[in-house]
């Protein structure tokens, strides 16, 4: 990856096991994406893998300004409802990060 760093600017950071539906999110993952926010500051970094409203607050918190959630949603009798709360927590988390 580092050969191909400076002339990329979108990031997917895989926050599960690549395979399957359904998986914890890991939160090992938060310090690669803070690391590559500070390489790469205006980089689009995407976290796919449990992406939850917990789980999309921290991964924003962390440096991400894309997500892919899939069961979190799907799995929900409220799929519009479970949008809604994801992106209610990455917006906080978002306004919360620009006051820094």
């Amino acid at each position: 990856m580092e050969e191909y760093m400076e002339e990329t600017e979108d990031f997917l950071v895989m926050s599960v096991h690549p395979g399957f539906s359904n998986q914890k999110y890991i939160p090992d993952v938060e310090e690669k994406i803070r690391e590559l926010r500070k390489r790469k500051p205006n980089a689009n970094i995407e976290v796919d893998g449990g992406i939850g409203p917990e789980t999309a607050r921290r991964a924003v918190m962390a440096g991400a300004n894309w997500l892919a959630s899939a069961s979190a949603i799907f799995n929900m009798d409220d799929v519009k409802n479970a949008i809604e709360e994801i992106k209610k927590s990455a917006k906080g988390a978002a306004l919360e990060c620009s006051k820094k």
